[in-house]
Order: C-alpha cells, then sequence, then structure tokens
C-alpha cells in the first residue's frame, strides 16, 4: 500500500513540472507533423504559432526544428542559415530515433545546399541515403540519391551524377511512383544530352517516355519541362521541324516569361536553317533580350549570319560583336573548380563518416560480434585440425595394416612356391597348391592396388595425366622432384623394388627404372609416353632395350614380370 501510495504521488510531482506552454507546443508539433505531407503551408503557418520556443524542452525544441526546416523546405523558402536545423541534428545523433535523425540529415543538406556549401551536402545526403536505406525509407531514399545527382549534373560531373539518378529511377519504378520516374527520366535525359551526340537516341526516349507518365499523371510543370528538353534535344539532332512543333507547344503552355527565352533561341534556329528568315529574326530577336549570356550570345550569332546572309555587312559586324562581348562574359563566369574538385572526392573516394556522435554501446557491439566470430573460427579450427588428425591416423592405421596383409601374401606365396617345389612328384598335390598359389596371388593384387592408389604420388600421376592428355602443347613432365617421391613411395609398399631390381640389373640406367617404376604401377605405354613427352614408338623401343639387357625371353612378358618382381 505504501509502494502505491509512493507511486501516485511520484507521478503528481512529475507531471507538475510539465507546464501547460510544454503540453500545448507539443499538441500543435504533432499536428504539424500530420499536416507536413498533405497541407505543409498549413503546417507552416501551424508552427508560426507556436511562442517562444526556446522554452520548449530540449526534445521538442528538436522536433521543432526539423519540422520548421521541414515545412520551409516543402514551401519553397530558400535557406540562409543553418543554425535551426543543426539542433535537431545534434539531438538526435545522441538518439536512438533513427527515423528522425535520417531526416535531420536529409534537410541539414537541403539548408546547406541552399546556402552553396555544396562538399557538405553531398556529405550529408549520403549520410541520410545510408540512414533511410537502413530503415527502408524509399521516399527519403529517392530524395537524397536524386538530390546527389542533381548537384553533380550541376557541376558536370556527369557519370557520377547519372549513377545516383539510375539509383533513383530503380526506386520510383519499385516504389510506382509515376511522377518519381517521370522526373528521375527527365534528369537522366538532360545528362545524356549533356554526354553530346552519342547518347541523343537515350535522351530521345527518355524524354517521350517521361512525356507519357506526365500526361498519365497530370503534371503539368514536369509536361512542360519534358517538351522544353524535347525541342533542346532535337535542335542539337537538326530536326529542325520537330524543333518547331516541340518549342511552339512549350511557349503556349509556359507561363514563366523568362523560361522561355532558350525556347525562343531554338525556334530562331530552327527558322534560320529552314531558311525562314523573317520567323528566325523574329524569334532571334526576341531571345537576344534574355538576361542569360549564353543565350545572348547564341542569338547574337545566328543574327550576324542571317545579316550576313541579306548582305547587310554593318548589321552583321553589329550582331557578330555582340556575340564576342557576351561569348567573353559568359567565358568570365566564375567556375567552382574547387568545388567540383572536392565533389568529385566525395563521390570517387566514398569516404563517408556515418557520425561523429556514434553511441557508444554500437561499438560494444562489433566489440562482441567480433569475439564472438573469433571464438567460433578458433574453435572450428581446432575442431577441424582434430578431424583431419584423426582422419589421417585411420589412415596411417588402415595404411600399415593393409601393408601387413600385403607382406603376409608376399611370405604365402614364398611358402608355397617351396612346398611346389619339394613336391613335384605328386601332381594332384601340385595342382592344389598351385591353385592356392593363384587365389593368394589375386589377393595380393587386390591388397597392392589398395595400397597403390592410396599413395599420394599415385594420385599427382593420374591428375598429370588427365591434364596432359588435354594440352596438345606444353605438357608437364615427370621432374627429379617427382620421380624421387615415385621410388621412395613405391618402394614404401614392395619390399624396395627399385633396390631389388639394380642389385639384379645393375645396367639399367635412371630411365630404364623410370620405365619399370610405372609398369609395376600398372601404367600403360601410351600413359608413360604421355608423362615422358616422348612417342608410343620410342616407348617400344624403351621397353625392348630393358627386355634385352634382362635377357628376358619373351619381350611381350615385361609387364607381367615387373607386377611379379
Amino acid at each position: 500500500m505504501q509502494h502505491t501510495i509512493l507511486y501516485v504521488l511520484s507521478s503528481i510531482f512529475l507531471f507538475s513540472c510539465y507546464s501547460p506552454t510544454d503540453r500545448i507546443g507539443c499538441v500543435v508539433l504533432q499536428k504539424a507533423d500530420s499536416l507536413m505531407k498533405c497541407c505543409p503551408d498549413s503546417a507552416l503557418l501551424l508552427l508560426g504559432s507556436v511562442e517562444k520556443p526556446d522554452a520548449l524542452l530540449k526534445a521538442d525544441q528538436a522536433y521543432y526544428a526539423l519540422l520548421l526546416t521541414q515545412a520551409e523546405d516543402k514551401n519553397y523558402i530558400r535557406h540562409t542559415t543553418d543554425s535551426l536545423i543543426r539542433v535537431a541534428v545534434r539531438y538526435y545523433d545522441a538518439r536512438k530515433d533513427v527515423a528522425r535523425r535520417m531526416k535531420s540529415h536529409y534537410y541539414l543538406a537541403r539548408v546547406c545546399q541552399d546556402m552553396d556549401s555544396l562538399s557538405v551536402a553531398v556529405r550529408e545526403f549520403m549520410i541520410a541515403n545510408q540512414m533511410a536505406e537502413k530503415i527502408k525509407d524509399s521516399v527519403f531514399t529517392y530524395l537524397s540519391v536524386a538530390n546527389l545527382g542533381h548537384i553533380l549534373k550541376e557541376h558536370d560531373l556527369l557519370d557520377e551524377a547519372d549513377l545516383f539518378y539510375r539509383q533513383a529511377e530503380e526506386i520510383a519504378a519499385l516504389g510506382n511512383d509515376s511522377l518519381y520516374l517521370g522526373i528521375t527520366l527527365l534528369n537522366r535525359a538532360e545528362i545524356s544530352i549533356m554526354k553530346g551526340e552519342k547518347y541523343y537516341s537515350e535522351a530521345e526516349k527518355r524524354l517521350l517516355h517521361a512525356l507519357r507518365i506526365a500526361r498519365d499523371v497530370s503534371n503539368i510543370q514536369v509536361e512542360q519541362s519534358v517538351v522544353g528538353t524535347l525541342g533542346a534535344l532535337y535542335s542539337n539532332m537538326e530536326r529542325y521541324n520537330d524543333v518547331i512543333k516541340w518549342e511552339q507547344y512549350y511557349l503556349s503552355a509556359q507561363p514563366d516569361s523568362l523560361k522561355k527565352f532558350g525556347s525562343f533561341l531554338n525556334l530562331g534556329d530552327a527558322f534560320y536553317h529552314l531558311g525562314q528568315s523573317d520567323s528566325a529574326f523574329y524569334y532571334l530577336s526576341k531571345s537576344a533580350l534574355s538576361p542569360n549570356y549564353y543565350t545572348k550570345a547564341g542569338s547574337y550569332k545566328r543574327l550576324g549570319g542571317l545579316a550576313e546572309k541579306e548582305s547587310l555587312l554593318i548589321e552583321s559586324l553589329h550582331w557578330k560583336d555582340s556575340c564576342l562581348v557576351y561569348t567573353n562574359l559568359s567565358a568570365s563566369l566564375p567556375r567552382p573548380v574547387e568545388v567540383v574538385t572536392s565533389l568529385k572526392k566525395i563521390i570517387n573516394e566514398q569516404s563517408i563518416e556515418y557520425y561523429k556522435y556514434l553511441a557508444q554501446w554500437q561499438w560494444w557491439v562489433i566489440v562482441f560480434i567480433f569475439i564472438i566470430g573469433s571464438g567460433f573460427f578458433v574453435y572450428f579450427t581446432y575442431r577441424y585440425k582434430q578431424s583431419r588428425s584423426q582422419l589421417l591416423t585411420q589412415f596411417e592405421k588402415r595404411f600399415l595394416n593393409e601393408k601387413e596383409q600385403l607382406n603376409r601374401k608376399e611370405t604365402t606365396i614364398q611358402e608355397l612356391q617351396k612346398v611346389i617345389t619339394e613336391c613335384e612328384g605328386d601332381h594332384a598335390k601340385v595342382l592344389l597348391l598351385k591353385k592356392q598359389l593363384d587365389d593368394v596371388y589375386v589377393e595380393r593384387d587386390k591388397l597392392f592396388n589398395q595400397l597403390l592408389h592410396a599413395l599420394p604420388i599415385f594420385q599427382k600421376l593420374v591428375l598429370l595425366l588427365e591434364k596432359n592428355r588435354e594440352l596438345e602443347i606444353s605438357k608437364t613432365l615427370i621432374d627429379d622432384k617427382m620421380w624421387k617421391a615415385v621410388v621412395e613411395e613405391l618402394n614404401s609398399i614392395t619390399e624396395n623394388f627399385t633396390i631389388r631390381l639394380t642389385d639384379k640389373y645393375s645396367i639399367l640406367n635412371k630411365d630404364d627404372l623410370l620405365f619399370c617404376c610405372l609398369l609395376k604401377m600398372g601404367f600403360g605405354y601410351s600413359d608413360i609416353a604421355c608423362f615422358c613427352g616422348r612417342t608410343l614408338s620410342m616407348m617400344y623401343k624403351r621397353r625392348n632395350s630393358i627386355v634385352d639387357k634382362m635377357r628376358l625371353e619373351d619381350r611381350s612378358l615385361l609387364d607381367t614380370y615387373m607386377r611379379l618382381f
């Protein structure tokens, strides 16, 4: 009972610590968050009604900072300071709320993007992308990679930009988000145009696909952008009738006069090449009023060419001089070389720092996993070595056992041969003994073959034979090291075969001994020829030479003689 009373009193005390302002602020923030997706302007208005945000709890201050930055971004208000969003970044980096931590890094990137701090923006977008992938948030994964593609495209890092836009296209396609897919196709088409003539066909396919999507979802802004880009593409492809068709459609649908100057230039250029001077002069004169130096330079260049065709030399010189002036002005525009270098370094190296505020427990998890993994590695390595040792021991025992049986069979053979010699007059007994001897020979040969096939050198020779048969040239031959292994391992199971052979036939040379060893191991003449890199006829000559040295009566009996020796 006393514990219950203490619990209730503690709860009342803690509840009393929250002021009405805190509770109202929390409700306002939650309401603003719910309105953010469908009515960002209402969310911004609601957040503006929060009085004294500095008086909120730390958690609510961070939440407020995140929501206000998000609302301003969704209402296309240009960010001018990063102090507000960094409140959210610092707070959520020290917490386990991955979703809000991801959003805080994403909107920090957006703020830095508006403030032209592009290196920081790229890093923050990549951090946000990694966290979005971790929690499987496809919307923010798309937004992160799409913004990365946009920044890189604006700074002429086309291959790197296309890599991110390709990822964005896959995300949009998987999520069945037609609008995002159309925007991404438009950007990839613009990159293809910037890459040059080789990629124009790809650009056209993507633009026509994007146009179908824009019309399906009734998005006028995307449709206008696609139509304008189509006009520019066909201008580069010198398809001037298509330029006129799409650019006139664009002008009829585009309400923003500042966005029309590029179309005026493309139309003027198209009419110029089609020989329609009046229409060309009309549109080129309009495009020359553009505030953009590149557009002005292009307009004056075509106007100069038009005047030259009409033999208006003074006007031609005037337009050409103007073209030169604006060409020089456009060339003198500051190029962000340091920014481009920095961005390329970030993308190429993929050197992203996850956070500076990683929670301590994450490192303990890594250490724990490492220790457990090391323990399993040591354990399984020990078990493997132990198992291998047991297998080797079993193999050695079996090998010794079979070798002992083989020796007993050899002893039995010698004893039977001796008895047969002693019983020459008793034909029935001799026949019986010879039958027993033949049975022992069969058992002996079976044990010998088992021991032979277990020899490492025999297995190597079989593999070498298969390899050499596949190769017509550059065959691997038996070298001195392999020859030494053949002698040692064969002697270990044959009561020193080579020593007994050389003692009896000292005239045999090294090549003769190798030939006899291979016959003893059951290899045929064609096999030996393959091992030695010789022809089959040379192997028969070798056999005849050895038979002559041994003074055997029948040349064809050398194989049997070696098997029984």
